[in-house]
C-alpha cells in the first residue's frame, strides 16, 4: 500500500529539499516557517459574514479567541470550538484562519478558534486547562454569540484533536451537554507504547515519531504527565457518557493506531462514534497547502457528520410548520422541551425527526403512542397522527 498519488508526489518533492527537522532549528524559526506556509491562504481569504477577535478570562490570564459567523447568520446556529494543531508547540489563530473560514462558510456554523497557551513557555496542563475552559465558556455563553446552547461542538486536529477529546471528557456531566467532538488524527497516547503505526509509519510520510517525541519533551514536564488522562486520553478508564464523536485517522501517520484504538474504546463504552479512516492519507491533510484528494474527503466526512447531528435550519423550519400541523398544548410543549434538553437537541430537531420518521413509516396503520421515538416521555401521538394524515 502506498500513499495517495498526490500525497506521494508531494512527499518526494519535500524529501529533495532536505529541510532540517524542527528540533534542529530555533523554535522561533520553526514557528515563523509554519506561519509562512499558510500565507497563500491569507492572501485570498474565504469570505464569511463577520470575524471578531475576542479575549476570554482564561485560567492563565487572557485567552485570545477568534469568532467567525457565516454570511446571513440567523439565531441558534451550531457553534464549533476549534483547537488548532501544532504539537502543542506552534500554531495560532492565523495558521488556523483558512480552515476556520472554510468550516464556518461551508458548514454554516459559528466557529470559535482558540489560541491556547503553547509549550515550552507553558507546559502541561496549560493547554488542557485553556481547552476545557473555552468549551465550558461556550456551553454557558453560546447565546451571546447567536449560537444554540444545545449545539456546541468541540473539535481539533492533531494536538488540537487531543485537546478537543480532553475537553469533551472533562465536560461529560455538563448541562447542556456537548453536541459532539470532532477529532482529526488526534494524539491520544503519550506513553512509550509501540503501536503498529509508530513503528511502520515512523518516518517518511511527513510527521515522524521522532518529531512526536520532541513535541512530548516540550509539552510534558515529566514522564508522570504521560499517565495523566488530560495528556493521554487513552489512559481514561471509563469513557462512557461522552459526546458523539467523529474520529478521522490516516493510514500513513504515526498516530494512526492510537487514533483507531481511541475510536474503538469510545464505541465500546457505548458512545455514538463515526470513524473515518483514509488509508492513503498522511498526517496534516486537513490543512494541507495545496489540498489533496484526501483533504476533500476529510472535509466532506466531517461536515456531513456535523450536519447529520443537527441541521438547525431545516429543524427550525419544521418547528414553524409543525405548529400548523399539531395543536400541542402547553403541557405537551413543556414535555417536549424537557426531552430535548435531556437529549441535548433542540425542540425543532425532535419535531423534524418525528415528521421524518412518520413519513418513512406512513404505510403503517398507526403511529405508536407518543412520537414512537423517545421512550416514556410522550406527547399526543394520536393527534399528531391524524393531523399528518389530513395534511399529507
Amino acid at each position: 500500500m502506498q500513499p495517495d498519488e498526490d500525497i506521494r508526489k508531494y512527499l518526494e518533492q519535500m524529501a529533495q529539499l532536505d529541510v532540517p527537522p524542527a528540533w534542529e532549528l530555533p523554535l522561533d524559526v520553526v514557528r515563523s516557517n509554519i506561519r509562512a506556509m499558510h500565507m497563500p491562504h491569507a492572501a485570498n481569504p474565504r469570505p464569511v459574514g463577520k470575524v471578531e477577535n475576542r479575549v476570554l478570562p482564561g485560567p492563565g490570564g487572557d485567552l485570545p479567541v477568534r469568532v467567525y459567523w457565516p454570511e446571513g447568520a440567523g439565531a441558534d446556529l451550531p457553534l464549533v470550538v476549534w483547537y488548532h494543531g501544532g504539537g502543542f508547540v506552534f500554531g495560532d489563530l492565523d495558521t488556523m484562519d483558512s480552515a476556520s473560514r472554510r468550516l464556518c462558510a461551508q458548514g454554516d456554523v459559528i466557529v470559535m478558534s482558540v489560541d491556547y497557551r503553547l509549550a515550552p513557555e507553558h507546559v502541561f496542563p496549560a493547554a488542557a486547562e485553556d481547552a476545557i475552559f473555552a468549551a465550558a465558556w461556550a456551553l454557558e455563553k453560546a447565546g451571546t454569540l447567536g449560537a444554540s446552547v444545545s449545539h456546541v461542538f468541540v473539535g481539533g486536529d492533531s494536538a488540537g484533536g487531543n485537546l478537543a477529546a480532553v475537553a469533551a471528557n472533562a465536560l461529560r456531566d455538563a448541562s447542556p451537554a456537548l453536541a459532539g467532538q470532532i477529532l482529526i488524527y488526534p494524539v491520544t497516547d503519550f506513553r512509550n507504547i509501540e503501536y503498529e503505526s509508530r513503528v511502520t509509519r515512523a518516518s517518511g510520510y511527513g510527521l515522524t515519531q521522532e518529531g512526536m517525541d520532541w513535541f512530548r519533551s516540550l509539552y510534558c514536564s515529566s514522564e508522570a504527565d504521560w499517565e495523566d488522562p488530560r495528556v493521554s486520553v487513552l489512559v481514561e478508564d471509563d469513557l462512557s457518557g461522552g459526546a458523539p464523536a467523529f474520529v478521522m485517522t490516516a493510514g500513513f501517520d504515526p498516530l494512526c493506531s492510537e487514533g483507531e484504538l481511541y475510536a474503538q474504546r469510545l464505541n465500546e463504552a457505548g458512545n455514538d462514534v463515526e470513524h473515518l479512516h483514509l488509508e492513503g492519507a498522511n498526517h496534516g491533510v486537513l490543512n494541507a497547502v495545496p489540498g489533496y484528494r484526501a483533504t476533500e474527503q476529510v472535509w466532506d466526512g466531517m461536515l456531513g457528520w456535523r450536519t447529520a447531528k443537527c441541521d438547525i435550519h431545516t429543524a427550525y423550519q419544521a418547528e414553524v410548520a409543525v405548529r400548523a400541523l399539531v395543536d400541542m398544548n402547553d403541557t405537551q410543549i413543556e414535555a417536549l422541551d424537557a426531552l430535548a434538553k435531556q437529549m441535548g437537541r433542540s425542540r425543532a430537531a425532535l419535531i423534524r425527526a418525528a415528521i421524518d420518521d412518520y413519513l418513512d413509516r406512513h404505510h403503517r396503520e398507526q403511529v405508536e403512542d407518543g412520537f414512537g421515538l423517545w421512550g416514556e416521555r410522550k406527547v399526543d401521538g394520536l393527534a399528531y397522527q391524524e393531523k399528518l394524515r389530513r395534511e399529507w
